[in-house]
């Protein structure tokens, strides 16, 4: 009698927290939906401002530079 008294206790918490596990997904879900989608619409109306565009500065040779050069040399000979 205990075991079974036990089992319809843990089949009753377990739907407990099922119900409370979906209350809160679907209170996450609207908090996404109203902060993020907010948030996206705010982004998508604000005007964009132009940047101006910057010169490109001089790389230093890296070493794939270095090998290509030396391969390309070696192929020369």
């Amino acid at each position: 009698m205990d075991i079974e008294r036990r089992i319809k206790q843990l089949k009753s918490d377990q739907k407990l927290v099922d119900q409370s596990i979906n209350r809160n997904k679907l209170k996450f879900i609207d908090e996404i939906k109203n902060g993020l989608g907010k948030k996206i619409i705010n982004e998508i109306n604000k005007p964009v401002k132009k940047k101006e565009v910057e010169e490109e500065k001089e790389q230093s040779k890296g070493l794939f530079r270095k090998m290509k050069i030396w391969i390309s040399s070696l192929s020369q000979k």
